[in-house]
């Protein structure tokens, strides 16, 4: 759909979300909060971001963060397949020797239970009329199925429709937002070092809250759990952000990331959290970077920065080594 046209504009603005795999009504792969704590010969976990837990959680030393934990959870873990194939030699079409490549691929089954995919595609809040007949257009092309998803034999099987969460916001409450995929929150020459790290994160949720929420803080200390990594490389050479002649990396906060905030504006704030919950986190302010569709891949349209708000632990318990 070209761009120029209702329908190819709104594809621009739309929100896809990225999708999980379900199997019933159990999801595989959850996010693991990174404010998960485990004490010591402990198998109980509990996050230091709630307020109810904190005391449980520091109360007994020492204590490991997800990041720490020397073995895995018993969770629901999607199975993969692994295919190898040789790589075709384009002018001769016969196989080059020595030249082989993998996928890793998830498998369409769990304990012989078929697997199924969910996503979401979201209208922007503020959407005109006739967007919104655009969208419908796009809701009839989901309902009536889409075929060879990805090269793959998927399709769609079910297209609900549903309204936008609201959010209600309790008097003097903190508010734990955890990341559920990655996020460009901030340049990589922002976080130095802790001080500038924390300063650039309550700089972000500032600005992104136009001034309705700040960073929470316990004895001194910016209630911040996240992880980050560098993300660019090969995808991203091609797009140029930084110019023709500039090549870095993007820093992405990773999923699992979790920020207690307070809230300084209680009407502003209920806005930009549906706001966000619908459109997913704006992203920051790169330096020295263009930051679009068309030199970015890491951007709220294509699902990144979906937040859970209060997010409860997972019942899982830390296997035993």
């Amino acid at each position: 759909m070209s761009r120029g046209t209702v329908v190819g504009d709104l594809l621009s603005k739309v929100r896809i979300e990225h999708a999980s795999p379900w199997v019933g009504n159990e999801r595989l792969d959850p996010v693991v909060p990174s404010s998960a704590v485990c004490h010591h010969n402990s198998s109980e976990i509990v996050d230091a971001a709630n307020p109810k837990d904190w005391k449980r959680a520091l109360e007994n030393s020492p204590v490991a963060f997800a990041t720490d934990w020397k073995s895995t959870l018993k969770r629901l873990k999607s199975e993969t397949i692994t295919r190898t194939h040789n790589e075709i030699d384009r002018t001769e079409l016969v196989a080059v020797e020595a030249r082989l490549f993998s996928h890793v691929l998830r498998s369409q089954t769990w304990e012989n239970k078929p697997v199924c995919f969910k996503s979401r595609v979201r209208l922007p809040l503020q959407s005109s009329s006739s967007e919104q007949d655009a969208f419908r257009l796009i809701r009839g092309a989901l309902e009536t199925g889409l075929f060879g998803i990805g090269k793959t034999r998927a399709n769609t099987v079910d297209a609900r429709v549903s309204s936008c969460e609201r959010v209600i916001i309790n008097p003097n409450p903190v508010i734990r937002i955890m990341l559920e995929t990655p996020h460009l929150m901030m340049c990589c020459t922002d976080g130095q070092t802790a001080a500038e790290f924390a300063n650039a994160i309550k700089s972000y949720w500032h600005n992104a809250s136009k001034g309705s929420l700040k960073i929470s803080e316990r004895d001194g200390q910016p209630l911040i759990f996240c992880d980050e990594a560098l993300a660019g490389g090969y995808a991203m050479s091609g797009r140029k952000a930084y110019g023709a002649n500039h090549l870095a990396p993007f820093y992405l906060i990773a999923p699992g990331s979790v920020f207690c905030l307070e809230v300084v504006n209680e009407t502003q704030a209920g806005t930009v959290l549906e706001e966000w919950l619908n459109s997913g986190l704006p992203t920051g302010h790169i330096k020295g970077a263009t930051i679009a569709w068309e030199t970015c891949l890491y951007l709220p349209e294509n699902g990144y920065g979906s937040i859970m708000l209060n997010p409860s632990m997972p019942e899982f318990e830390r296997e035993s080594t």
